[in-house]
């Protein structure tokens, strides 16, 4: 399996997920984990000098702060993996040949899914707190004060002109 910032143990063991997954499934979470939630977190440069410490080609150790940020991101990206796996582990079968008698119904797995999202979202507000209050030992993840700034200003608010403007048919 390639490389990812966590390991199938790890993952099974920070989550409630006890069932078998096949490789395939858990390298299409995994990935999908990283592409949408971890990259987008953390930005590439700082994504980057993880990926390197899991695969070995950083030649520089990770700082105490970096370690700590990674712990978190590490749990943070578990529970994001258990959010995206838990439909895949409620198997639906309507052929009428079998029935599970003690499958899991939609409403138990979406309240499941959502009590997952509730911790890795205060997860995720705790991780960039940390990154906020520790920014001067993550140069990576904030380049330039003033590029951000300036960004912010440029993207944010939407602000549109006009109401919208309703029109009745006779």
């Amino acid at each position: 399996m390639a490389n990812y910032l966590i390991t199938e143990s790890y993952f099974k063991s920070r989550t409630s997920v006890s069932k078998q997954l096949d490789p395939q499934s858990i390298k299409t979470v995994f990935t999908t984990v990283e592409e949408f939630y971890i990259k987008e977190m953390l930005g590439i440069p700082l994504y980057e000098i993880y990926k390197g410490n899991v695969n070995g080609s950083n030649t520089e150790p990770l700082t105490s702060f970096e370690q700590e940020l990674l712990d978190k991101v590490m749990y943070y990206y578990a529970l994001m993996a258990e959010w995206e796996v838990l439909f895949n582990l409620f198997d639906i079968s309507n052929k009428g040949n079998t029935v599970e008698q003690n499958a899991a119904s939609v409403e138990l797995v979406r309240m499941k899914r959502g009590e997952v999202l509730s911790k890795a979202e205060q997860l995720k507000a705790g991780i960039l707190s940390f990154l906020k209050t520790n920014k001067e030992e993550f140069s990576n993840y904030f380049p330039s004060t003033q590029t951000n700034q300036a960004r912010a200003e440029a993207v944010f608010p939407i602000v549109f002109d006009h109401a919208p403007k309703y029109y009745y048919g006779i």
